[in-house]
């Protein structure tokens, strides 16, 4: 049965908390050994069982398995031996060498299946101690025919009862074999009925579906017999069919551990290439949830470290802190979070941000054109006494600024909202001495909208 998020309904679990019988997916969680964002103990990692879709759903892969990677490579060799074989010793010997090539290429399929590795394995890996498998085999084969032989030493209807269950039991005995890599698990009757009872119906389903493919190899090597082809041409048809099948029986058997791991004991993750990657925001958003913003906002100043480039991350940060009202972590960011605001026009939810600055970090508005486009948009807010107070010291703290004469102007313009004529006067002067003769054109006409033109 499968378990989902605790969090996420309709994500799969990939690890488990047994402090709080909690369930986690991989996006609550990510990192290589992630811990309970709750208790804060290890996880126990559930694999990819929960996430794997069944093997009977994903026929159509298995179909293709065999034509992707390295696997044409081995489909041709055992070809090649079909088409040169003629009855000598040496392509016997080449035949022989061909069929062990593909057998080992089909023990590193269902490992690396198993494994996660849902994509055809590299010729290398053949040989990743499967060679010593290939000829323990031999005893394995010899301890399946025991076992299926003994009961005829009671009759042979209990023969006849051994031989069967025997077959029903070799696809199970096989995977086990390549799996461990040992014999006597491989052909211990007890393991093998616990190895189905563990998958049950899913067992069922493999070996129907297993019994399918034989029966279908068998008849289109029937159909190439009935064609009356010359020899070399359906010696290498026969191979490319029996070579094909081998390779994909492999790959369904190790599909078949990797769905029932956790039924069976084992832990293996799909290899990431095949899986989509991990937002790393998701485990911020977990603690927003939760209600634990601050581990939310260490999580975030961590990631912003890692990336101080990614806007994504900065800005989420910044949300996260504005949200929390963290004033004085976001102060440094007062004017890329302004500039931000105000191309989103939400003026508004920085009102008290503002406030804060004005109160404590009155010179934390570096730039100029940061306060003034804060004050135009405070004017229209209708918080004029806010505009004022952030470009009521322009001409100390902005000297050689370009934008000083425009800032000033729109200071006068303030005052003049707030019913201080006089002074907006004072500033407009100030600003008419401080500017130069193509810039004092352009105060008169300003100006005059708002006070006397004499008094310039």
């Amino acid at each position: 049965m499968k378990n989902y998020c605790d969090h996420h309904p309709l994500e799969p679990a990939r690890w488990y908390c047994q402090d709080c019988q909690s369930f986690y997916c991989k996006t609550c969680t990510p990192g290589t050994i992630p811990t309970c964002p709750v208790c804060k103990t290890s996880l126990e990692n559930l694999g990819s069982s929960n996430e794997v879709v069944p093997f009977w759903d994903r026929l159509p892969a298995f179909f293709k398995y065999p034509l992707s990677g390295h696997a044409p490579l081995i489909i041709l060799f055992t070809m090649f031996a079909g088409i040169v074989f003629n009855e000598t010793l040496s392509t016997g010997l080449l035949l022989l060498l061909a069929l062990s090539v593909q057998t080992l290429y089909g023990f590193a399929a269902l490992n690396r299946t198993a494994d996660g590795e849902l994509t055809a394995p590299t010729l290398d890996a053949m040989f990743e101690g499967n060679l010593a498998l290939l000829l323990k085999s031999i005893l394995w084969f010899m301890g399946l025919g025991i076992l299926a032989g003994s009961g005829f030493f009671l009759g042979e209807v209990w023969g006849m009862i051994t031989v069967i269950l025997a077959a029903f039991l070799y696809p199970a005995s096989a995977i086990i074999y390549v799996h461990e890599g040992a014999v006597l698990p491989a052909i211990n009757p007890l393991r093998l009925l616990d190895f189905v009872w563990k998958t049950r119906s899913g067992y069922v389903v493999l070996f129907i579906h297993l019994v399918l493919m034989l029966m279908a190899s068998g008849a289109a090597e029937e159909a190439v017999n009935s064609l009356a082809l010359p020899s070399p041409v359906s010696m290498a048809i026969w191979s490319f069919i029996g070579s094909y099948f081998t390779i994909i029986i492999y790959s369904l058997s190790g599909y078949f551990l990797l769905q029932y791991q956790r039924e069976l004991g084992l832990v293996a993750t799909i290899d990431e290439e095949e899986t989509e990657e991990i937002d790393p925001l998701n485990r911020v958003k977990f603690w927003v949830k939760q209600g634990d913003y601050l581990n939310a906002i260490s999580e975030m100043e961590s990631l912003t470290r890692q990336q101080p480039a990614n806007d994504e991350f900065k800005h989420y940060y910044w949300e996260l802190l504005l949200q929390t009202q963290s004033f004085e972590k976001l102060a440094q960011y007062a004017d890329g979070l302004s500039k931000r605001m105000l191309s989103t026009q939400r003026l508004n939810d920085l009102i008290l941000f503002i406030q804060y600055m004005l109160k404590e970090r009155p010179n934390g508005f570096e730039e100029l054109s940061t306060r003034m486009n804060l004050a135009n948009g405070l004017i229209e807010a209708g918080h004029e006494k806010f505009a004022y107070a952030l470009l009521k010291n322009v001409h100390q703290n902005y000297v050689y600024d370009p934008k000083r004469i425009d800032a000033l102007l729109l200071l006068a313009q303030i005052l003049k909202l707030l019913n201080q004529t006089a002074q907006a006067q004072k500033v407009a002067k100030y600003a008419f001495a401080q500017a130069d003769n193509d810039q004092k054109l352009k105060i008169k006409e300003r100006v005059q909208g708002f006070l006397n033109p004499q008094s310039a």
